[in-house]
């Protein structure tokens, strides 16, 4: 009785945290991978919906632009009070909330007579979604130790090029129905691709758990290791960069990849929202359309994936930690922009698809794993 209780109290060995690790990794990622392809598809979908609402609402090519444009205004506005009341709420509570509302209004943005109601259709969405993906880069370290939480963030990210290689032949298909519950094919569209974001976020509710501590298929033992090696990890951040406010905004790291996210995402949201209407212009029929537009997320999915092997690598033969981690992405990340350069040099030259496939794989590899791993540092700041 003695030993049990000694063995029941005893910490984890390596190998018994390995496989704790690997088994909250398949009980938390999937489901929100899952939701991440389901919001980055709602964000994106408007650039198959446009080929013929633009028409429908009158909408010019500059109008369409700035309507997009909307979302990530106020995405941008609410993205840090949206964490902020994460914290506050909890994640399960607070991601089912931007999930049903995010799913809501795309469904309303099916019912635009215009311009301007578009507009604001899209500007409500980017609210509705604000803090979804930060919120959980920041979920991610309440779960995962260093070199699990880049495995995590990498699949995680994965959902953009598998948005676009499932989502990219549904949309395609759903254009060719016309007619159907009385609907434009645009509007079946947005509604369709919309639904599984309310479903789901109903189904966080009964599926995300907060924080460890709280995890009911957890042992005590299980919860006692992976706590104190979390903070760990979070006092060792603090000790070398700070835990203020006033520490990240004045550190040059934080400002150096912020810009390199800038410029990074002007270009993949670029071609995101208009190669759909890029590659229609070549007489592609819009069942095809769907399958050409997802070709260069297949190539997007397995640059990713060898980035995040590469990056798991190097945090494991080296103690980084916090910002200073993110130094691992600056290479990939300028090869996805000469990717990105060279494409659009090609295109003068050579069909259309040639850059069509590198642009997004130079996009995708700049896009794993750092933001997770600098959500650990960023973490007292929420707190």
């Amino acid at each position: 009785m003695t030993y049990d209780n000694q063995s029941n109290s005893a910490p984890l060995d390596d190998a018994e945290g390995e496989r704790l690790m690997r088994r909250i990794l398949w009980r938390v990622v999937p489901f929100i991978f899952i939701c991440y392809v389901i919001s980055y598809l709602d964000r994106t979908n408007v650039g198959f919906a446009a080929i013929s609402m633009n028409k429908d609402l009158g909408l010019t090519a500059t109008m369409f632009g700035w309507a997009a444009g909307l979302f990530f205004f106020g995405y941008f506005i609410f993205e840090i009070p949206s964490n902020l009341l994460m914290q506050r709420f909890g994640a399960r509570i607070w991601i089912a909330r931007i999930m049903i509302t995010w799913g809501l209004i795309s469904m309303a943005t099916a019912f635009a007579t215009g311009p301007i109601s578009f507009s604001i259709a899209r500007f409500l969405l980017g609210v509705a979604e604000a803090g979804f993906t930060p919120g959980v880069y920041l979920y991610f370290t309440y779960w995962f130790p260093g070199k699990w939480r880049a495995k995590a963030t990498a699949t995680f990210l994965l959902g953009i090029p598998v948005a676009n290689i499932v989502g990219s032949p549904l949309s395609g298909w759903l254009l060719e129905q016309h007619g159907v519950l009385g609907l434009q094919n645009w509007q079946l569209l947005l509604i369709t691709e919309a639904l599984p974001a309310v479903l789901l976020g109903i189904a966080c509710l009964f599926l995300l758990v907060d924080t460890p501590l709280k995890a009911r298929w957890l042992s005590d033992r299980e919860k006692t290791w992976l706590n104190n090696r979390l903070s760990e990890e979070q006092k060792a951040i603090g000790a070398s960069h700070g835990n203020t406010l006033r520490a990240a905004l004045t550190n040059p790291k934080v400002f150096t990849l912020a810009a390199i996210n800038f410029c990074c995402i002007v270009g993949s949201v670029g071609i995101g929202i208009w190669l759909p209407q890029i590659i229609k212009s070549l007489g592609i029929s819009s069942g095809a359309l769907g399958f050409v537009v997802a070709l260069p997320y297949v190539v997007g999915a397995i640059a990713g994936s060898c980035k995040a092997v590469g990056h798991r690598v190097v945090i494991h033969q080296r103690d980084v930690r916090g910002v200073d981690e993110q130094r691992t992405g600056f290479r990939p990340c300028n090869l996805g922009n000469n990717d990105q350069i060279t494409g659009m040099r090609r295109q003068q030259a050579s069909p259309a698809r040639t850059a069509q496939c590198r642009m997004p794989k130079g996009s995708q590899a700049r896009n794993s794993p750092p933001p997770g791993t600098s959500a650990m540092a960023c973490r007292p700041l929420c707190g």
